[in-house]
């Protein structure tokens, strides 16, 4: 499942170098999915219940709930195998790869959108590209959360920017974490 290497790059002073694959139904990844379709579908819902009365517009978001369900369900099979990250910690920051079958998946999903004249999953597939490669610099780093109980550790910058989020073993992660420390305090923070 994970595989941890330090090694030196020629191009980049690799301090730990490890690969992750997050299972599709991983707590943070469930949360994310029912906070963008939960929300709006409760508010759908009291809308249509004050516009249409009570029982039409339960009816409403029951059906609506069980059509993105149904999606959830296809997109745990397309994705069974989880996503794949490579994460690397290096001298001039830290960087979040995915794997070559997300890549693929992206772009499915944005010509998919495309062609089918869906600006939601065209848009989908954009920001699944847009999370495929992200670097934060040590100096741009602004804010640690560390989860050591689910060996994670969220890297975030200034407000408006994507956050980093490490996904590390238990060998890993306190290495990682050390890591991380040092360069922040070697910065001033």
């Amino acid at each position: 499942m994970e595989q941890e290497k330090i090694v030196s790059d020629d191009k980049e002073d690799v301090l730990l170098e490890w690969e992750y694959r997050l299972p599709f139904l991983h707590i943070s990844l469930l949360k994310k999915v029912l906070i963008a379709f939960g929300i709006p579908i409760l508010i759908t819902g009291i809308i249509l219940a004050m516009r249409i009365g009570i029982v039409n517009g339960l009816i409403i978001m029951l059906i609506v709930t069980g059509v993105f369900l149904i999606g959830v369900f296809v997109a745990a099979l397309v994705c069974a195998n989880g996503f794949h990250f490579t994460f690397r910690l290096t001298a001039d920051g830290i960087w979040s790869h995915m794997g070559k079958r997300e890549e693929r998946i992206a772009n499915a999903t944005t010509v998919g959108g495309i062609l089918a004249g869906s600006s939601a999953a065209t848009g989908a597939g954009l920001l699944a590209k847009a999370e495929q490669n992200v670097f934060i610099p040590w100096n741009n780093i602004k804010k640690v959360k560390v989860v050591e109980k689910h060996s994670f550790i969220k890297i975030g910058r200034s407000f408006g920017y994507k956050p980093i989020e490490l996904y590390c073993s238990r060998e890993n992660f306190n290495v990682a974490l050390a890591i991380i420390r040092e360069r922040l305090a070697l910065k001033g923070t």
